[in-house]
């Protein structure tokens, strides 16, 4: 830019200042203070969406706190290895999931082991769950093998039953501590977990505590005779599960 003088000739502007140069330092200050929050924000936010898609490609991992604390998977997400069903047309791996079909008549799996030789007696065992309208089944422990039916005999069972018509619900210890209104919803995936030490036997969904019974001295209503734990395929409905890890006491 030029500057035309009265004597007709032209002289160059001295050179424009920068905006920043007429913005006080504190604003300045803030303003460069604003663009590390966004950029931490975005940061974070991409950091997130990483997560669950972590979360979503392989639910079936441990989380580093229960690494520490002695956990290991009973299901690599993969395939049924460890696992020995009544009847294998009732049992799939679909997604990173155990589908339960009981639509193809009742069943029971096992978890044996790679060796066929896994005993659980004091432990405490995690899993996730998802149900539809109506479904039916449950989680069986300190049970052990039988060819056929379901081991009621045996040892216990975590029910599952949020809308069925059985009227012990999710939560109950079947037939010992009955929950007639189900603590969690169909189509959301829940935390189950089981306790097992001693004689004292608690069950958990979603981190509250549901029910807790401890066996008398001089009697038990369901003799624990076995060391099994057990996923049930109760006709006519399907049932999922997921993220099963346990930990020995």
């Amino acid at each position: 830019l030029y500057n035309l003088s009265l004597h007709g000739g032209l002289t160059p502007l001295p050179p424009l200042l920068p905006p920043t140069a007429f913005t006080p330092e504190p604003v300045r200050r803030r303003v460069a203070g604003m663009k590390q929050i966004l950029l931490m924000i975005a940061v974070v936010a991409l950091v997130s969406d990483s997560l669950v898609a972590v979360e979503t490609q392989n639910p079936n991992r441990l989380s580093p706190e229960e690494i520490k604390a002695g956990f290991h998977l009973l299901f690599n997400g993969a395939n049924l290895d460890g696992w020995k069903a009544q009847s294998e047309k009732n049992f799939r791996v679909k997604d990173g999931r155990i589908i339960a079909d009981g639509t193809k008549g009742r069943s029971t799996m096992y978890y044996v082991g790679p060796k066929g030789e896994a005993s659980f007696v004091n432990y405490e065992l995690r899993l996730q769950v998802l149900t539809r309208k109506g479904a039916n089944s449950g989680i069986y422990f300190r049970t052990k093998w039988q060819k056929s039916g379901y081991p009621d005999k045996f040892g216990y069972e975590a029910q599952i039953a949020n809308t069925h018509k059985n009227r012990f619900k999710t939560g109950s210890i079947q037939k010992i501590r009955n929950i007639t209104k189900s603590p969690v919803k169909d189509d959301e995936w829940f935390d189950y977990h089981i306790i097992a030490k001693g004689r004292s036997i608690t069950l958990k969904l979603n981190g509250k505590v549901i029910s807790e019974f401890v066996e008398p001295e001089d009697e038990r209503k369901r003799k624990p005779t076995g060391g099994l734990i057990a996923l049930q395929g109760h006709d006519p409905t399907v049932v999922e599960f997921r993220r099963i890890r346990i930990k020995k006491f």
